[in-house]
């Protein structure tokens, strides 16, 4: 009596996931994230913060009223364009070079502007602290 072997036997089973997954593009996507400002922040961040100073300048006051409407103008492209280009970028498997181009111009002004005002920050934290211990160190007598 011999023993039987099953039909797989000597065969390679299940699925080889190597060729499913692509490492590649997954790790790509968490380096992409992994940073202080990931992308979708950075990119906010460079559509905002020059809507935001250009409303400052328009609150001011101080500005002829064509220089008034010529920044507001200039916002509502800045804004219009950003979130188009955003959102082709977002949801279109081909999105046009352009969008990417713009999508790539905020996400980098959204890195510059985060790591100053961490920067700003930092200095900001620093000289509260050295002023208040000279300020101790010169009130001995």
């Amino acid at each position: 009596m011999s023993a039987q072997l099953p039909l797989w036997f000597g065969r390679e089973r299940g699925t080889d996931l190597y060729e499913v997954i692509d490492w590649d593009a997954q790790d790509a996507v968490e380096e992409e994230g992994s940073s202080l400002f990931g992308g979708v922040g950075a990119g906010l961040l460079g559509l905002l913060v020059p809507l935001a100073v250009i409303a400052l300048v328009i609150a001011a006051g101080q500005l002829p009223m064509g220089a008034v409407v010529v920044l507001a103008m200039a916002g509502a492209a800045w804004l219009g364009a950003g979130l188009a280009a955003a959102w082709l970028v977002a949801f279109s498997d081909d999105a046009p070079p352009w969008a990417q181009a713009m999508t790539a111009v905020l996400v980098a002004l959204g890195t510059i502007i985060g790591w100053a005002f961490v920067v700003a920050s930092v200095v900001l934290l620093l000289v509260i602290v050295l002023m208040v211990v000279f300020g101790l160190a010169s009130d001995r007598r």
